[in-house]
């Protein structure tokens, strides 16, 4: 099975699957146009609607179905079979919460890492709307793209003091203290984090001089 470890396991009906491997190939974007108890509603209804994940304005990730299982998420049978749904909480005209583009790219970069694709807009990412047979126009330009980039991190270079300061935070883990940069500069992400991070975390980066 393949479960996404921060999710929390709320299957959909299995009828709603048939017996065709998913491929696997990418992932599809979809605006629920609604909020969570209207979602399960629809996901455990006698509709073919369908879909992998749903990730709500809070960061909370639920999945559905197993990465191999295809279900009616995008159009044509043959997008079913090829890629992943993820639905996003909310409605036209409201942007994605920081918490849930946290959660959506971190769960993007798992599926990635799991099936073997690097993350790209419009190749292995699409919209629905983007999905051969698809009649729409989800998810609304609620996806803010560029915060899925591979490349989008920003950092800021840390002085002295604060150089100390986060080396021995980091060092409080292994039982030493550092009292100077050894060597390093250190620089914090504040930006598109290379590892998910959970609210309030930090991530810096420690570079050879």
């Amino acid at each position: 099975m393949n479960r996404y470890p921060k999710a929390t396991w709320r299957p959909g009906p299995e009828w709603k699957t048939w017996g065709a491997t998913n491929a696997g190939a990418g992932a599809i974007l979809h605006s629920m146009e609604g909020y969570e108890a209207g979602a399960w509603g629809v996901l455990d209804s006698m509709s073919q609607a369908s879909w992998h994940f749903s990730v709500m304005r809070d960061g909370r990730v639920f999945q559905h179905y197993d990465l191999n299982e295809s279900c009616w998420h995008a159009g044509g049978k043959a997008s079913n079979e090829r890629l992943l749904g993820i639905e996003h909480e909310g409605r036209t005209g409201e942007p994605f919460t920081e918490a849930q583009i946290g959660a959506s790219v971190a769960l993007v970069r798992w599926i990635a890492a799991e099936q073997g694709w690097t993350p790209e807009r419009g190749v292995t990412l699409l919209e629905h709307r983007e999905a051969p047979g698809a009649n729409t126009t989800c998810p609304n330009g609620r996806v803010p793209w560029e915060r899925y980039k591979e490349d989008d991190v920003q950092i800021r270079q840390l002085d002295q003091a604060e150089s100390i300061a986060a080396l021995n935070k980091a060092a409080e883990v292994h039982g030493k203290a550092i009292n100077d940069n050894n060597g390093f500069t250190v620089v914090e992400v504040v930006q598109g984090s290379p590892v998910p991070l959970a609210p309030g975390q930090r991530a810096y980066l420690f570079v050879t001089n």
